[in-house]
């Protein structure tokens, strides 16, 4: 037999026991003179013992889901498209063979031979007799 559904007094939950707090006018006077104090009870609400995850979800999760969604949205539009903007504008007038021949000449390449300008054997004092950038 099932503890849970049997009703046992075990498994009852206590009701949580009043709080007694006097009252701001506590002290009154009685007819005979004598000070009587009045009270008043006040009982706390019991806890939500259960469906309390799913009560949370349903009011958290669509709130997470618009967050989500905007803080996407805010991206896409303040990061993403300008930066498609900006590729955009650069390749539209990016010539590679220019960039690649100025950075060979520059000697970034070491595989491919340093191109040297034929006027810059009349700045040099002797020939140039290897064509790589350590001289080997």
């Amino acid at each position: 037999m099932d503890p849970h559904r049997a009703g046992g007094s075990w498994l009852r939950p206590r009701s949580a026991p009043p709080l007694v707090w006097p009252s701001p006018r506590a002290a009154v006077v009685s007819s005979e003179g004598r000070e009587a104090q009045r009270y008043f009870t006040m009982s706390l609400t019991k806890p939500m013992m259960r469906g309390l995850l799913a009560k949370r979800l349903r009011f958290h999760l669509p709130i997470a889901f618009v967050l989500a969604f905007s803080a996407a949205a805010a991206f896409k539009f303040a990061v993403t498209e300008p930066r498609k903007q900006a590729y955009a504008e650069f390749y539209k007038n990016y010539d590679s063979t220019k960039e690649f021949n100025a950075m060979r000449e520059a000697g970034v390449f070491e595989s491919c031979g340093r191109v040297v300008p034929s006027w810059s054997i009349y700045l040099e004092s002797e020939p140039v007799t290897s064509l790589h950038p350590s001289g080997l």
